[in-house]
């Protein structure tokens, strides 16, 4: 599209599948067939939609910290080493509980 362009792409941590960058639009048409919603309204739907996205994003966070946690104390209850269960060993109980 004439007029857009990504400037920069920002490095992340995670969700790597979706790209994050600096958009510029510069002198873009968009023909009235095209506009969604009110002219000029664009920033106000983005800042309303905004805390819905972000406590979406929590809570599937959340949900991946809990799930890597109960994989990893199953994987030490389940391993054996140095005489009896990594999971017995105060080093990893205090890992897992931090």
């Amino acid at each position: 599209m004439q007029g857009f362009t990504c400037a920069k792409r920002f490095g992340k941590l995670g969700k790597l599948a979706s790209d994050t960058c600096l958009l510029t639009l510069e002198d873009v048409r968009v023909p009235a067939a095209n506009l969604v919603g009110e002219e000029g309204k664009g920033f106000a739907y983005m800042m309303h939609h905004l805390p819905k996205e972000r406590l979406s994003i929590a809570v599937g966070s959340a949900a991946a910290a809990r799930r890597a946690l109960a994989l990893a104390a199953n994987y030490a209850n389940g391993r054996a080493a140095f005489g009896g269960v990594v999971g017995g060993l105060q080093a990893v109980q205090m890992s897992l509980a931090k």
